[in-house]
């Protein structure tokens, strides 16, 4: 289930934040990505290794939405920042 995958951030991965925006640059990759705020929360929960139940749940309390609705939104920001290697999905 995925709720019970563990990510964290690439450590190659550059942050910088300005006013309302965050963006993250992959030096490996040379990738560049500016992330909303919904992604942020997602970004800064994974800068130790932690699980889907686990964002989910910070989401949901955040922005008082429920847990299937955060749990949609964060598995889309997920999937986009594993693919462009921002995230990396902790299998041990």
């Amino acid at each position: 289930m995925t709720l019970h995958k563990r990510y964290r951030q690439n450590t190659d991965v550059v942050t910088r934040h300005e006013g309302d925006e965050t963006f993250l640059f992959n030096a490996d990759t040379a990738a560049f990505v500016v992330i909303n705020e919904t992604a942020r929360v997602i970004w800064e929960q994974c800068a130790t290794i932690t699980d889907i139940a686990s964002i989910t749940a910070a989401m949901a309390a955040q922005y008082e939405v429920d847990e299937e609705t955060a749990h949609k939104d964060i598995m889309e920001h997920i999937g986009e920042l594993t693919k462009k290697s921002f995230l990396v999905e902790v299998t041990a």
